[in-house]
């Protein structure tokens, strides 16, 4: 054998051990990509439950925000007219409030919406008829109340008495 023949002997013999060598690595590499492929989907499936439970925990409706305004303008004047309507403070602190009233009004100088002052006007008049009501309400209910505590509060103290009498 010549050298020649050596040498290629040698590199086929080289080559074939890489060969051998790149089919191991291969088959090592798809083991591991086929893992990592099933982490992956695993992944994405934990990914589409996660925001699956955060839509479910979003609200699906928000409130209107409309008119948040004139609600809260609303409900101002009202409170205030509730306010005004049982105050024990007497005539000088309504005077007091109807003052700021004025003031508060004024004070916009145009800068009040047109129609404003008319729909305030209607909205504490409205108010006022509404807690003339409500102090009806409450004192027909105060009324019946102490009615029933005096029958009862009568008819408590003949027992009582007999009792001490027997």
């Amino acid at each position: 054998m010549d050298v020649t023949q050596l040498k290629e002997r040698a590199k086929a013999r080289v080559n074939e051990t890489r060969l051998d060598k790149s089919g191991t690595d291969n088959e090592r590499l798809r083991a591991q990509n086929e893992v990592l492929r099933t982490e992956l989907d695993r992944a994405a499936k934990d990914r589409s439950r996660f925001l699956d439970a955060i839509e479910g925990l979003q609200p699906t409706t928000s409130a209107p925000k409309k008119h948040r305004l004139r609600r809260t303008m609303t409900l101002a004047i009202a409170a205030g007219g509730a306010y005004v309507a049982g105050t024990k403070a007497g005539r000088e602190r309504y005077e007091q409030i109807r003052a700021w009233w004025d003031r508060t009004r004024e004070r916009g100088n145009g800068v009040v919406p047109e129609g404003f002052s008319d729909r305030a006007s209607d909205v504490t008049a409205e108010v006022k008829e509404q807690t003339a009501a409500f102090k009806d309400q409450v004192t027909d209910a105060a009324a019946s109340v102490a009615d029933t505590a005096k029958k009862k509060g009568s008819g408590n103290s003949s027992k009582s008495s007999s009792r001490t009498t027997s």
